[in-house]
């Protein structure tokens, strides 16, 4: 039987960090001109759809960075910047052989150091902790990126570090690690925390965000399809590339999740054979990287000290 289990957390909802008046702007464009000339703002909804925005690093952040052995790896869009720490104990000259690779994955419009929380208590139990910022993300080069450009990055990083032990992806992550798991990538344990499950609902949100027309979503939905082929709501979907993967996952997410919501979380969970679902309350999308229940729980799964592993 498969394990829920259910963190004992607390704080208030996560909601994405927008600017009201932006937002209100972009919104009347697209409602009232997508009447007009829904094919110019399909167009600049692609662009959109396709382009993420860049954040500073918070201090936090850069703290890990300053920590960290730095490096890129080439990939068909251009470079991406990736970052390890070492093991406790551990020296350079040590064989890939004999060391964990645990890899952090970050979600859109995200960073690798994201996922910090989890560096110092991998590295304490003996693993190489590995980062990268996607394609057009953080330090990485491009303006524009998708889930296709993250699992490459994910392949060529993997590449270059050798085997992975355990890969903890946050977000829009989790579902490009999933395609790269159906791809072939071979990895001993899966976490996936917040992630989606279906590309059509990420459309959907998009759709309702900026107040698409109808007939600007046609279209929209139309370029994609043109550029990813017709089936790419379906192909690149959690689900139709869970169901064959036996690797052994933990998934976890936050009922309160404000930006992808609960029931997608659970979905992975029940696609994915054997895995085990761990829900908290009130972390929302990103606290739930920093919590310590959370983060106890995966490094103990990564490490085989939990049930179900």
């Amino acid at each position: 039987m498969l394990e829920t289990q259910r963190g004992a957390t607390t704080g208030k909802r996560s909601t994405p960090v927008v600017n009201p008046l932006a937002m209100r702007v972009a919104q009347a464009a697209f409602g009232g001109l997508g009447e007009l000339a829904p094919d110019v703002m399909s167009r600049l909804a692609y662009k959109l759809y396709f382009t993420p925005r860049r954040f500073r690093r918070p201090e936090t952040e850069a703290a890990y960075l300053r920590k960290a052995e730095r490096f890129s790896v080439s990939t068909s869009v251009g470079e991406v910047a990736a970052y390890a720490w070492t093991p406790q104990g551990a020296y350079p000259w040590d064989s890939r052989a004999t060391v964990r690779n645990v890899l952090l994955v970050h979600g859109w419009e995200g960073r690798g150091t994201q996922l910090g929380a989890f560096i110092e208590p991998l590295r304490a139990r003996g693993c190489r902790v590995v980062a990268f910022d996607a394609p057009a993300h953080g330090h990485s080069e491009g303006e524009r990126s998708n889930v296709l450009q993250f699992v490459e990055a994910i392949h060529a990083v993997t590449r270059m570090v050798g085997p992975l032990s355990g890969v903890v992806a946050h977000s829009m992550g989790g579902a490009s690690l999933t395609l790269a798991m159906a791809e072939g990538l071979p990895v001993d344990r899966a976490v996936l925390v917040a992630s989606p499950c279906y590309l059509d609902n990420v459309m959907r949100n998009f759709v309702r965000m900026l107040h698409l027309t109808p007939e600007t979503e046609r279209r929209l939905r139309r370029m994609v399809e043109a550029d990813f082929g017709a089936d790419v709501w379906q192909r690149l979907s959690v689900p139709s590339l869970a169901h064959a993967l036996q690797t052994p996952a933990l998934i976890i997410h936050d009922e309160d999740d404000g930006e992808v919501a609960f029931s997608e979380g659970l979905a992975v969970h029940q696609s994915w054979s054997g895995s085990r679902l761990h829900v908290t309350r009130g972390l929302g999308h990103r606290r739930v990287l920093k919590d310590g229940l959370v983060i106890d729980e995966v490094v103990g799964f990564l490490m085989g000290e939990r049930d179900g592993a």
